[in-house]
């Protein structure tokens, strides 16, 4: 949940130095930098806990951010380029033989791999190869990770599966991690677009499922065209008008996967509107 706010934060440009904002940033780094100090690199609450392999790439993502902003602006934060390294090189370490990530990391071939895990950790490594930092076999994961979701992609419906092709969970997800891998244009992430669009049926307090909007959100404004056109107004202004009075947004209606909290809603809800001039650099 820290990782998913800085990245909040992040898109909205904001650093260490920010006036209004930077100290929240700042402590959010150092956080997420102890947790992996006191976790052997490790970016988990508890390792314990097998859905950490949510945790850490998630973390990596919004530190791997974090250091290209500070970069920028000209910010040094203390041991953030060793944990991001350090971060990466775990999740190259610890992808599964089949090119996915499973829950506790498990490399074996009856561990649980699935789409929504991958997804996030190919986020992550985008935002570590962003860094321009030294990663050791970055490249050939990512292309295993893309391969996994190939697996699981039916490029004849233009649908992504949970963990294989015969359903439509995760189609949002596949085709941003496409884009985002220099395969926006082929034709199966093309037919991934136009799903998105005919069944797009968002209404915050009905069909608010954020968890596929964040994924969707990002990639119909990589789609440009008609294709964001329709879902701009068909989804934007309603989660727009959904926020609370105190900036938050309560949990949607009909929501599926995991919408566990308001923070968690909130930062899914700010990072779908940032789409729209969003600082993250693997935007």
């Amino acid at each position: 949940m820290t990782g998913l706010a800085l990245l909040a934060y992040l898109g909205h440009c904001e650093n260490p130095t920010s006036p209004e904002f930077g100290e929240n940033v700042q402590r959010a780094i150092i956080y997420l930098i102890n947790s992996s100090e006191n976790n052997d690199g490790k970016l988990a609450t508890s390792t314990a806990n097998k859905q950490w392999c949510y945790e850490h790439p998630i973390a990596t993502y919004a530190l791997a951010e974090a250091y290209t902003l500070c970069k920028e602006f000209k910010v040094t934060v203390p041991n953030l380029k060793k944990t991001i390294v350090a971060a990466g090189n775990f999740i190259i370490s610890n992808q599964n033989e089949n090119g996915g990530w499973a829950y506790s990391y498990g490399i074996s071939p009856g561990a649980h791999t699935d789409t929504s895990i991958t997804c996030w950790h190919l986020q992550a490594l985008k935002a570590c190869k962003l860094t321009r930092l030294e990663f050791n076999g970055l490249e050939k994961c990512a292309k295993a990770g893309i391969k996994y979701l190939e697996k699981c992609t039916n490029s004849k419906a233009g649908t992504m599966g949970y963990s294989n092709a015969s359903i439509d969970r995760m189609t949002a997800g596949g085709a941003l991690c496409y884009q985002q891998w220099g395969k926006g244009n082929r034709s199966a992430t093309r037919k991934m677009i136009k799903w998105i669009t005919e069944t797009n049926d968002f209404d915050y307090k009905v069909h608010g499922e954020l968890y596929a909007h964040y994924y969707a959100s990002q990639a119909m404004i990589n789609a440009q065209g008609r294709a964001w056109a329709q879902y701009n107004e068909k989804t934007m202004f309603n989660l727009a008008t959904a926020q609370e009075n105190d900036g938050s947004w309560k949990l949607p209606g009909g929501a599926k996967h995991g919408m566990s909290s308001e923070h968690y809603a909130t930062c899914l809800s700010i990072l779908m509107l940032e789409v729209y001039y969003r600082f993250l650099p693997s935007s």
